[in-house]
């Protein structure tokens, strides 16, 4: 990969490969070791470690994610205080049976030198995949002097084409409906927490 200039690792957990000849729509791409999810179905898994070519289509840049990894999402904004208070999302794609996807979120105001300070906030999450489901953990909250502003949720999206039985926060079932919904056609689980800054481990059974 050492002469490789046209693709690049958004962070350690997803690939992208850009589009760089004129009129192209397919794209010649190498895929590091591991297995790789498009990141734009959500669904099709490649073996790592090989030369791959894919459809690329004016209105796709192609983009793969490594399976075992937790992306954080929120909404779009034209600058970062644009809304005080909105949701964050984890997009799950989760590890193979007996691992374990991880990722600590880090947030800072954005804005000032107040991190160099130890003013910022980290929330580690985790998914353990097991043969019953997933359990999804979230860790104890370091830092104390940001603090986010208002009452947020946080959601987490697992890719999987599996219904669950049941879920249970801190193991207590909780009803299918307003805080966990799944559907098998777009395969995908989508589970609903307020961020209240404690620790929580949400059990999801098949």
């Amino acid at each position: 990969t050492y002469d490789l200039d046209t693709q690049f690792m958004f962070g350690e957990e997803i690939l992208v490969a850009p589009v760089v000849k004129k009129s192209a729509r397919t794209r010649n791409l190498y895929l590091p070791e591991g297995i790789w999810i498009d990141f734009n179905d959500k669904k099709t898994e490649y073996a790592g470690e090989q030369w791959l070519t894919v459809d690329a289509p004016l209105s796709v840049i192609p983009m793969f994610v490594r399976k075992g990894s937790i992306i954080p999402r929120m909404p779009v904004m034209n600058h970062t205080r644009e809304f005080k208070v909105y949701p964050v999302t984890f997009e799950i794609y989760p590890a193979n049976e007996g691992e374990k996807a991880e990722f600590t979120l880090y947030e800072d105001d954005g804005e000032s030198l107040g991190y160099l300070r130890g003013e910022y906030l980290r929330t580690p999450v985790s998914c353990k995949t097991s043969s019953e489901g997933y359990e999804i953990a979230v860790g104890e909250r370091e830092g104390s002097v940001y603090t986010i502003e208002g009452e947020r949720k946080f959601i987490f999206r697992i890719y999987t084409d599996r219904i669950p039985k049941s879920v249970f926060l801190d193991g207590m079932k909780v009803k299918k409906g307003k805080v966990w919904t799944a559907d098998k056609k777009d395969g995908v689980c989508e589970f609903h927490l307020p961020d209240d800054i404690k620790k929580h481990i949400v059990n999801i059974v098949f």
